[in-house]
């Protein structure tokens, strides 16, 4: 959906990042590209570290890169200079219902006791300890 929001935003981009902050240094990324109309998913939704995820969005090449990740890890800025920065842009309710009007539209239907998030990650925060010893190193 926030992809979605950046093809909106951005009529002329073929290929979108969309990089959101997962918090503990890590961020939930995926690309997608337009293509006839239709949006394709290049690099499935996948968790990276912070530090890596400059490099993992520069392979794939795109138009520009949204989510809060743009503003959560400000390293991101040194690889910015061949892609749109549209880190401002949030998915909401209208941009889901699109995508699954499209969705039906072209026959990807699934049961609705089938539909269930993707978690990326079964592990959501830190443990006291880790915690302790990041404060540590710093």
């Amino acid at each position: 959906a926030l992809a979605y929001r950046a093809f909106e935003a951005r009529p002329a981009a073929r290929r979108v990042a969309a990089a959101v902050d997962a918090r503990m240094r890590e961020a939930y990324w995926a690309v997608y590209e337009r293509s006839d109309g239709a949006f394709v998913e290049l690099a499935p939704p996948a968790l990276g570290a912070a530090g890596d995820l400059g490099a993992l969005i520069e392979r794939w090449s795109p138009d520009a890169v949204t989510g809060n990740a743009l503003h959560a890890f400000p390293e991101l800025s040194e690889y910015a200079a061949s892609w749109e920065r549209l880190g401002e842009l949030r998915a909401g309710a209208a941009s889901i219902a699109a995508l699954a009007r499209d969705a039906w539209r072209a026959g990807r239907t699934l049961a609705p006791r089938d539909a269930a998030p993707l978690y990326v990650r079964d592990r959501v925060a830190l443990t006291v300890d880790e915690r302790r010893a990041a404060r540590v190193a710093t």
